[in-house]
């Protein structure tokens, strides 16, 4: 075997193989995959939550509001209160001059004794 051979057999191999230091290098540089933990599969979760929330609070803040008694509320938020929000009965004229009676006998109770 002249040097010429032995020469573009060590080349081929080095090629093929690589230098034991490229291959320290790779394994160094190579990053070990590690299953997700329940901690950090909640840390994301709550850190996608997050930006969703950014999300949406930017977006809300941007749309038309309206005041209901003070608070500044959506369209829907103010169709929701709407529809919950119990109606009064309409005033009873009899029924105001009989609480009034009550609150004059009560004073004349309070006063006689």
């Amino acid at each position: 075997m002249s040097f010429d051979e032995h020469l573009n057999n060590f080349i081929k191999q080095r090629e093929q193989f690589g230098t034991p230091s490229q291959q320290r290098q790779q394994k160094r540089n190579a990053y070990v995959v590690v299953d997700a933990t329940d901690q950090s599969k909640a840390r994301e979760a709550m850190a996608k939550e997050q930006e969703l929330a950014s999300k949406r609070a930017e977006f809300e803040t941007k749309q038309h509001h309206d005041r209901i008694k003070g608070r500044c509320v959506l369209p829907d938020e103010a169709k929701a209160l709407e529809s919950t929000q119990t109606h009064a009965r309409p005033a009873d004229p009899s029924r105001i001059a009989y609480i009034q009676q009550l609150k004059k006998d009560l004073k004349l109770k309070k006063y006689s004794n």
